[in-house]
Formats: structure tokens, sequence, C-alpha cells
């Protein structure tokens, strides 16, 4: 049985992700016309990465006006598993 300790890192990969929240939506039309949906984390920009090629600095190459609506999640995550097995979040 391999343990995520014993697992090579050339299994993992980085995901980064910047999502955005607190986003309202007016429904003008269907059969939620006439309400407003919250929306929270959305994904407006991804990348997936293999953990053996991350150096300590890692540029985001995406330019947008960030505001405190906004957050930068980040997870390391198992290629054949798909286990996450660390995450962490950053609002601005």
């Amino acid at each position: 049985m391999n343990s995520a300790i014993a697992d090579s890192v050339e299994n993992y990969e980085l995901n980064i992700c910047i999502v955005e929240r607190g986003l309202i939506t007016h429904v003008i039309r269907g059969e939620n016309k006439g309400k407003e949906l919250a929306h929270e984390n959305i994904v407006r920009w991804m990348s997936t990465n293999p953990l053996s090629n991350i150096r300590a600095k890692y540029m985001i190459d995406y330019y947008a006006g960030f505001d405190e609506n906004f957050s930068i999640v980040c997870f390391i995550q198992h290629k054949q598993s798909l286990g996450i097995v660390g995450a962490t979040i950053w609002n601005y």
C-alpha cells in the first residue's frame, strides 16, 4: 500500500485558482425570472502544474483589477487518485 508520504513528487500537481466571491445575477428569463442568485468562488483563472517543476516563486499570468472579492486558492493533488493532500487560500 502506498502512502501519500512515500509517493513520488512526480505524481502530484499544484493547482492555482483565482476566484471571485459575492457575485449576484439578476435573472430576467426562465423559471427563476425575477430572482437574484448569489454566486461564491467563481473560478476566473486556473493553472495546473507538475509539482516537480515548481520553484519557490510562481508568476500568475492573470491581469485584472483585484478587490476584496478575489482570492487565490492553491492545492496539491495526486494525479491518479485526485486526492488533495494540501490546500491554502489567500484573500485580498
